[in-house]
């Protein structure tokens, strides 16, 4: 699940800013990669808000993983944008 969340959120993000936030933002990847942390560690937050994880260092490597996974995804979707000439460097 974290894998498609770190792959939609790529695309998503490299939408807005090609559409919308194009000259205040020059370095893809980092906006992109910043943008996927953000939205990844404010979901662990959410989650451990509303009890979904009822003791955080016992769910560390949960978290962890959740995290490596949304990364993979992300990857996964930015390589694919970049292969198919949809974003540059």
């Amino acid at each position: 699940m974290h894998f498609l969340g770190g792959f939609w959120i790529v695309l998503t993000l490299s939408w807005l800013r090609e559409k919308y936030l194009f000259k205040y933002f020059n370095n893809t990847a980092i906006f992109i990669l910043s943008g996927l942390v953000i939205v990844g560690l404010s979901w662990e937050v959410f989650e451990f808000l509303i009890g979904a994880t009822s003791d955080w260092l016992a769910n560390l490597p949960d978290t962890v993983s959740d995290l490596i996974f949304d990364m993979l995804g992300g990857l996964a979707a930015y390589l694919y944008l970049f292969r198919s000439n949809r974003i540059t460097k």
